[in-house]
């Protein structure tokens, strides 16, 4: 029976320092979702307004013959039937680059494995060498390493803490492949912010830039310099700007999943915790009963 008590102690100690844990871990969570989601908010703002300048610029220049025939001719990141691609001519057997954004860290539920479901998902049916990655937060490029794919770089210092600059020099190496015609596709994969307690896995065209959804009167617009070299321009920085936002978006998603699932665990700790302290609870009542009788059996036997 003391052995039991012993045992339901330290149980109940171990469960305790965990509650401790976990809350702590949600508490900083918390703190830093809520500087992330900031910092993302003011991105997003940004990347709207570059967003439509682009959006402008394109529909306005397609609303002259000899400007679409620029657009065909291409520059640097334009392509045919107002489609914007990557490089003049791209090769058929161009190479698709893949990047991944993940944490450096654990703890936040299926935050990585989501993301890297969705990877394999946008890589089925590519062979492997027509296939790089480049992985932001060392959860994606373990992943990808130990699968066998081919590694174009990584970035892994803690998301938070990217600047515009870093970013830079992430897009750089990809976006020269872009020109050079080596790269026929780019593809993101991110975890996008739905809310505090939903964020959704999701793959985006980084390039070509997909203009489907471009919407803007159809006016004919004076640029000085041409529509296009206003395109070579712009479209590496609202590359670097969207890549910008994603890897800002999930660290806020990250950040808001690693504080749901420690809100869990300290809940689940609890729970434990509850169940223990009852069950101890009952067992000292036994061993106090078991003595009193004991005791009372003692008494009972001097007679």
């Amino acid at each position: 029976m003391a052995e039991n008590m012993q045992e339901l102690k330290r149980r109940m100690k171990s469960i305790e320092s965990t509650e401790h844990i976990t809350n702590a871990m949600r508490l900083v969570s918390a703190s830093k979702y809520k500087k992330a989601k900031n910092i993302f908010d003011k991105t997003n703002e940004q990347l709207s307004e570059v967003s439509a300048t682009i959006e402008k610029i394109i529909t306005g220049a397609s609303a002259s013959m000899a400007d679409a025939a620029d657009f065909a001719e291409g520059g640097v990141f334009l392509g045919n039937a107002g489609t914007l691609a990557a490089g003049k001519d791209i090769a058929k057997d161009g190479k698709i680059i893949l990047i991944a954004v993940t944490s450096d860290r654990g703890l936040c539920g299926g935050f990585n494995a989501n993301i890297n479901r969705q990877a394999i998902a946008c890589a089925e049916g590519i062979p492997k060498e027509k296939l790089e990655i480049f992985a932001v937060g060392s959860k994606g490029r373990d992943f990808f390493e130990h699968n066998g794919y081919t590694i174009l770089g990584e970035y892994l210092e803690s998301p938070e803490k990217i600047t515009f600059a870093d970013t830079k020099k992430i897009a750089e190496p990809i976006l020269e492949k872009c020109r050079s015609g080596e790269a026929a596709q780019v593809l993101l994969v991110y975890t996008q912010y739905v809310n505090s307690l939903k964020q959704e896995s999701v793959v985006k065209q980084m390039m070509p830039l997909d203009t489907e959804g471009f919407s803007g009167a159809n006016e004919e617009i004076e640029f000085s310099p041409q529509p296009k070299e206003v395109l070579e321009y712009m479209i590496p920085k609202y590359f670097e700007l969207t890549l910008f936002k994603a890897i800002i978006e999930s660290a806020a998603c990250e950040h808001a999943a690693r504080r749901s699932a420690m809100e869990s665990a300290t809940d689940n700790a609890n729970e434990i915790l509850a169940k223990l302290s009852l069950t101890y609870n009952r067992v000292r009542q036994a061993a106090i009963t078991n003595e009193i009788i004991e005791i009372v059996s003692g008494a009972e036997s001097q007679k």
